[in-house]
């Protein structure tokens, strides 16, 4: 096998690894109306109604989505932005946790800035 053939071969394997990671994250995270970004905004609408079961359902829903996801994003990006939104995660988590409304609010939307970041094709910051 020639050099070219090789460097074609690894090339295609590498897109199409590539390719099924963001095909994975799209699956996991995105897919039909129940995206993550959905789920952490019902976080926050239910803490300011003060509907504390729904905040942590929901708040269930965005752990479990993480769980399921977290190893392609790792795998993606995994560097501060990462750590900064497993971070972000678990202080909403807390917050949700004694029920305190701002804090969610403030939380929530730290969640879906850096989520953004790292699952974006290019982080932004």
């Amino acid at each position: 096998m020639s050099q070219k053939s090789v460097t074609i071969w690894l090339s295609v394997a590498l897109c199409l690894l590539y390719g099924s990671l963001y095909i994975y994250q799209y699956t996991v995270f995105f897919k039909g109306e129940h995206t993550f970004y959905n789920h952490v905004n019902r976080v926050m609408k239910a803490a300011q109604s003060e509907e504390w079961g729904e905040a942590t359902f929901e708040l269930n829903q965005v752990n479990n989505m993480w769980e399921r996801g977290r190893t392609v994003i790792a795998i993606k990006n995994s560097g501060t932005n990462h750590a900064l939104f497993v971070t972000a995660l678990k202080r909403l988590e807390a917050a949700v946790e004694v029920k305190d409304e701002k804090d969610v609010i403030k939380e929530g939307r730290e969640v879906i800035v850096l989520f953004k970041n790292i699952a974006s094709l290019s982080p932004r910051f």
